[in-house]
């Protein structure tokens, strides 16, 4: 195994064994709030390989991500002479052949848990982004499947699934708020309004187009993330990423993965990952006063865009938008290519951008030890001297307030760190430290460490510090009086 192979695989172990270790230890937690660490540890992640990213799929899950993957999989074993068994994963191809590119496979599920944004896609402007999508109720019918037969417990609970075992049929799967059409559909609607300004650097592709043509929509696909393949090449993809062939590949778990393999057994074709694979066999299983409900959903609350609307599909409404191929000169421009009446909303994030850059450099100038590590950081961020400041404080929280500062002697540290706290807990930059350092420091060093904070905080810090607590439903004990004292004396001030 060649050395980038290996660090990759450590690298990988590595981050599943700290959530794997780090959420028992969150045991005191109630359930939910370990979930809230859970889905931001796997923002965190998420965030690291989207900035390493050569290009993005993303997708709402069973929208056609694991036949795509197939796709390109097979593509890039033509091309690149790599062996049958050869899935794309985030960067194990590229591993063996640099010339294989990192593709994030993503269902923009976590990201915002851990970066705070309200949209959570500001991070994804700058990579060229494949939207895949599929009609609402297709999506919602082949969920359900998925979530009875094939996902997991753990899964389920940490993405606001119905329960595991509850009694639901496919119809109360679709219409739930959580789990089916409203969050399908919230979901496509939020990159609908993304679209206009990735520009040309999106492009959109329906699950539809490529069930009629799966070599021209590879094409497509190919050409955009910048390869130019042979039609030989094309029509060989498309037969190896055909349905019965993927059935095929799935039975004799061909591909050295978990997404390929049969589950459940004993529920036969429904169970498996590659199912029914058609368009609009959402229609079987509902009868028809429920398909006439799910249609008046889809209808009223699905943005215009995506041609899965009534209106869209009138004679001459053709394929879906994309907002990488704009029409012609002196055709009807597309409404996915023209800039958003929304586009100078908070969608921009102006401020937020200016407050960040303020927020970090404060917290540099404040702890001038971190710089290092900053400066190491920067590769993460496209050469950037900025990131997130929620990753600046967690630098903080880890390298100093959970290193020196509880060693003997730290004494000071933890002090400055308090003044710190206390100069910017309340106003505009309260967020760096609500969410940042308190929560952080909460959450990976406990009570005992956020007690000894406490000790020395100023009296706005203890404020704050027990409304986050108490927002995660951990007690605190109560602050000695002399520590009161002290905090909110002059050597915090």
């Amino acid at each position: 195994m060649s050395p980038p192979r290996v660090r990759s695989t450590l690298r990988h172990l590595w981050k599943r064994l700290a959530r794997e270790l780090l959420l028992p230890a969150a045991f005191f937690l109630p359930g939910r709030y370990r979930r809230r660490l859970e889905r931001r540890l796997r923002g965190k992640e998420e965030l690291r390989k989207l900035r390493l990213a050569d290009r993005v799929v993303v997708s709402y899950g069973n929208s056609g991500r694991t036949w795509l993957r197939v796709l390109l999989s097979r593509f890039l074993q033509l091309r690149l002479g790599l062996d049958r068994a050869a899935l794309i994963g985030f960067e194990n191809l590229h591993q063996r052949d640099p010339r294989a590119p990192r593709v994030l496979f993503t269902h923009d599920n976590y990201l915002r848990d851990h970066t705070g944004e309200p949209d959570g896609k500001r991070d994804y402007r700058g990579k060229k982004v494949v939207l895949l999508v599929r009609h609402p109720a297709d999506v919602a019918v082949s969920q359900y499947f998925q979530w009875r037969h094939r996902m997991r417990p753990r899964k389920k609970a940490l993405n606001r699934y119905p329960a595991h075992g509850a009694e639901l049929d496919v119809f109360g799967f679709a219409m739930d708020a959580q789990a089916g059409l409203p969050r399908i559909i919230d979901f496509l609607n939020g990159w609908t309004r993304e679209l206009p300004r990735l520009g040309g650097d999106a492009l959109v592709v329906r699950y539809e187009d490529l069930h009629a043509d799966a070599a021209g929509g590879l094409g497509r696909v190919l050409r955009f993330m910048g390869w130019e393949p042979t039609d030989a090449e094309l029509a060989d993809c498309a037969a190896f990423a055909g349905a019965e062939n993927m059935r095929r590949l799935e039975a004799e778990g061909a591909f050295r993965c978990g997404r390929l393999r049969p589950r459940d057994a004993a529920a036969g074709p429904d169970a498996r990952k590659v199912r029914r694979a058609e368009v609009g066999g959402w229609r079987d299983r509902l009868d028809e006063a429920q398909a006439a409900a799910v249609e008046r959903l889809v209808e009223d609350r699905l943005l215009p865009g995506l041609g899965y609307l009534a209106r869209e599909r009138a004679p001459g409404a053709g394929r879906a938008p994309s907002a990488a191929s704009p029409g012609a000169a002196g055709e009807p421009k597309d409404p996915l290519t023209v800039p958003s009446a929304q586009s100078d909303d908070h969608h921009g994030f102006p401020d937020t951008d200016r407050r960040r850059a303020e927020l970090n450099e404060r917290l540099v100038r404040a702890f001038p030890e971190l710089r290092a590590a900053l400066d190491g950081l920067a590769v993460l961020w496209d050469g950037e001297a900025l990131g997130p400041h929620a990753v600046y404080a967690g630098l903080l929280v880890r390298q100093l307030l959970l290193g020196p500062a509880l060693e003997p002697g730290g004494g000071a540290l933890l002090r400055r760190a308090a003044r710190f706290l206390e100069g910017i807990v309340d106003g505009p930059a309260e967020d760096l430290a609500r969410f940042g350092v308190l929560e952080n420091l909460l959450l990976e060093g406990g009570p005992e460490a956020y007690a000894r904070l406490l000790e020395v905080a100023g009296p706005r810090t203890r404020r704050v510090a027990r409304e986050v607590a108490a927002s995660w439903g951990v007690p605190l004990a109560r602050i000695p009086a002399g520590a009161r004292e002290a905090g909110a004396g002059g050597s915090v001030r």
